[in-house]
């Protein structure tokens, strides 16, 4: 019989930037208060259910959204680098306005094809998928058969790009909320899409 796990990927709660519609990418920017309102709702939803591993990017948003809801099961946060959000190079702390009128070229080329053209001094698309892929495949080494993992919208998006074999630059066909919460079952190596985005606890 097939080893089966379970993987319940959460975006992080909401922060100042994330409301102002700024891209963060590297920069630690801190949950705001509906953030950690958020979280908190996420983790009363995620509550009765036994997740005995949970990690966490390092960035404070994901790694302040991941405390509040591990500590409705007594467990602590395990921290990967790997799980941070895109890099966003010069872009980080500006708006898509922003981007778009102060850098045209670049922002059009980016949007046209992202696997190609990255943002200035920032990572291309495929750098981060490894990137992403090589933490997602350090956190499931462990033993625990259900795993709580708390990161970045980008990140959740690039992993479920590769898992159901879509092209890389579909990733942005992915939109997931602030604490939206998404279920993988991984039996051995076949990965099965079972929720996307519920964002229930919201309600």
């Amino acid at each position: 019989m097939a080893n089966k796990k379970e993987v319940i990927l959460i975006r992080h709660g909401e922060t100042e930037w994330n409301k102002a519609k700024k891209y963060q990418g590297h920069i630690d920017v801190e949950l705001n208060d509906w953030g950690r309102q958020q979280a908190g709702e996420a983790a009363k939803e995620l509550a009765n259910l036994d997740i005995d591993y949970f990690a966490s990017s390092d960035l404070k948003r994901a790694k302040e959204t991941a405390e509040i809801i591990a500590l409705f099961h007594d467990q602590d946060v395990f921290e990967y680098k790997e799980l941070r959000e895109m890099n966003f190079g010069d872009w980080e702390g500006k708006t898509f306005e922003e981007i778009r009128d102060k850098n045209l070229l670049d922002f059009q080329k980016w949007i046209k094809d992202p696997v190609e053209y990255p943002p200035p001094s920032g990572e291309n698309l495929k750098q981060f998928q490894e990137r992403v892929l090589a933490g997602f495949n350090k956190v499931i080494q462990n033993d625990s058969e259900r795993i709580g993992l708390i990161t970045h919208g980008g990140v959740i998006m690039i992993f479920l790009t590769t898992i159901l074999e879509m092209p890389l630059i579909n990733y942005r066909k992915f939109k997931v909320a602030n604490t939206g919460i998404t279920k993988i079952d991984i039996y051995d190596n076949n990965y099965v899409l079972k929720e996307f985005n519920s964002q229930s606890h919201m309600k």
